[in-house]
């Protein structure tokens, strides 16, 4: 570098200007940062025209009737029907 030339970088001890720093998003305080959806929030989401009580209810029988066959499986591979 000749000696014309002058160094506009900062030097370490300098703070940076305000507009050369990276602007940052500003967020409103009320507003909480999204969080990432748990898996049931997920699933709940792909069914949003059925209502919540009926997607649960039929989560339940789907979960007897599950039940219900794992229990008649067993009595029947133990001859017991």
């Amino acid at each position: 570098m000749s000696m014309d030339e002058k160094d506009t970088r900062p030097s370490p001890e300098e703070p940076m200007p305000p507009s050369a720093e990276s602007p940052e998003p500003q967020e409103s305080p009320d507003e909480a940062p999204p969080r990432p959806k748990r898996p049931i929030e997920r699933f709940y989401d792909k069914f949003e025209g059925v209502p919540l009580k009926a997607l649960d209810i039929f989560i339940g029988i789907l979960i007897a009737a599950f039940i219900i066959l794992v229990v008649l499986g067993y009595l029947k591979g133990h001859e017991i029907i």
